[in-house]
């Protein structure tokens, strides 16, 4: 289950016998945790396109909570994040704004395309925005980090190889066939 998967990601203690029926809402909370330090982040990444200095990533999931932890992930690590919930609204968001350098899109979307049919579009259409795939479902996860030939992040790793994975597809070290 992807929710079970996510939360477990996190420590967070589930009971064992809990079970949910299928299309049973969830809401999760997840807490910002205390700095370490008083240091504001810094830009990560040269040679992208940036905004006020920092680069510019789109994420596209239909989950609002997992939006919204990629976002505070993302945004800890010192970039500048845009959110939608549809590959129509990434793609018009992409078609009016030139400053995203990395689309991170889950594979099962609303609208015309699925995440995949939409990195496929973009390497065509729009080949300076980086894609990496993600899914919370395990018949879609890999051991090799890519999927069709982009990278790959399961959701049950974003917590602590988001920022990495994100580091290496702006650097251009992520898998791009």
């Amino acid at each position: 289950m992807t929710i079970r998967g996510i939360v477990q990601n996190h420590s967070i203690a589930l009971p064992p016998d809990l079970e949910l029926p299928d299309g049973t809402e969830v809401d999760i909370t997840v807490l910002a945790p205390e700095p370490d330090t008083d240091e504001a982040p810094t830009a990560i990444v040269d040679d992208v396109p940036t905004v006020r200095g920092k680069p510019h990533i789109l994420v596209v999931d239909d989950m609002e909570p997992l939006r919204e932890l990629a976002e505070f992930v993302l945004l800890d690590a010192g970039y500048r994040v845009s959110l939608t919930e549809s590959s129509d609204e990434a793609l018009a968001l992409l078609e009016n704004d030139r400053t995203v350098s990395l689309v991170v899109t889950d594979l099962d979307l609303p609208g015309r395309f699925t995440g995949l049919d939409m990195a496929r579009y973009l390497k065509i259409n729009q080949p300076d925005v980086s894609v990496l795939l993600t899914s919370g479902y395990a018949a879609d996860i890999t051991p090799e980090g890519e999927l069709h030939g982009f990278p790959f992040l399961p959701k049950t790793a974003w917590s602590d190889q988001l920022t990495e994975k994100v580091k290496a597809c702006l650097a251009g070290k992520a898998p791009v066939k």
